[in-house]
């Protein structure tokens, strides 16, 4: 292989992941914006977004105002333990109603 196929080969692959970028902006769009909707215009845009009309619509679906939740709402401190607690070594998953968590539990604390 020389030098004009392999730079060849290697332009061919990053227009291929643009291309993919390109095709998936509505996508990230409605993600980077925290739609509510998201997962409804990742599937319109995986599934239409081939024609122009399914991924135009994606996009002015993603682009759409809506109202973001109250952010009293929103306890990122409680969001973050509730994600966590499971991953920390001291954690008791009998305090959640599990009786048996395996025969040689060795995070198991004695009554």
């Amino acid at each position: 292989m020389d030098l004009h196929e392999a730079l060849l080969f290697v332009l061919s692959y990053l227009a291929l992941f643009a291309l993919i970028g390109l095709y998936l902006v509505p996508a990230w769009t409605a993600i980077f914006r925290v739609h509510p909707r998201r997962g409804h215009i990742l599937l319109l845009n995986l599934l239409l977004g081939w024609t122009i009309a399914g991924w135009v619509a994606a996009l002015l679906w993603a682009l759409r105002p809506f109202d973001p939740p109250p952010r009293s709402e929103v306890n990122d401190e409680l969001e973050i333990e509730r994600l966590l607690l499971p991953c920390k070594p001291d954690y008791d998953f009998r305090t959640l109603g599990h009786r048996r968590s395996g025969s040689g539990d060795l995070l198991a604390r004695n009554p």
